[in-house]
């Protein structure tokens, strides 16, 4: 009686699962028939810093979905509130990962970076859904390390 009861369970449990399975199977076709496909094609942040070390502002902007991905990019360093320099141009991201001065980060003259000055850098580039995407992020510079 017990092995029967066990196998009835188990039974409901897998009908059960595949009940779930083939309604979310059905939710992805639906919504991939109205076009509402999630974003394969992408800039992401893997890294983004100061280094006291070289002076220089470092990045690794990955494209994903695509080998190259073309982005409008703008750059800007503030202390209280105040901007310091900024720029902005157009750049291919292959992945690599990049190390700018002050002034080539920014396509300008900066004075010298201080701790607590604030980086702010944002990307904006078109999806294959052809949608406007900015990703940014903003960074203060930390205390000099003491060597």
């Amino acid at each position: 009686m017990n092995k029967l009861l066990l196998n009835s369970i188990i039974i409901l449990f897998v009908g059960f699962v595949g009940v779930l399975v083939g309604t979310g199977a059905a939710e992805i076709a639906y919504r991939i028939s109205r076009g509402d496909v999630p974003e394969a094609y992408a800039l992401q942040i893997e890294y983004f810093g100061w280094n006291w070390n070289n002076y220089t502002i470092e990045q690794h902007i990955i494209p994903v979905g695509a080998l190259i991905i073309p982005a409008t990019w703008t750059a800007e360093i503030t202390r209280n509130g105040v901007i310091l320099c900024r720029g902005s141009d157009v750049g291919n991201y292959e992945g690599q990962f990049s190390a700018f001065t002050p002034d080539s980060w920014t396509g300008s003259q900066c004075p010298i970076i201080q701790e607590g000055d604030t980086l702010v850098a944002s990307w904006e580039y078109t999806s294959v859904n052809n949608n406007n995407v900015i990703i940014s992020i903003v960074e203060t510079v930390p205390p000099r390390p003491n060597n």
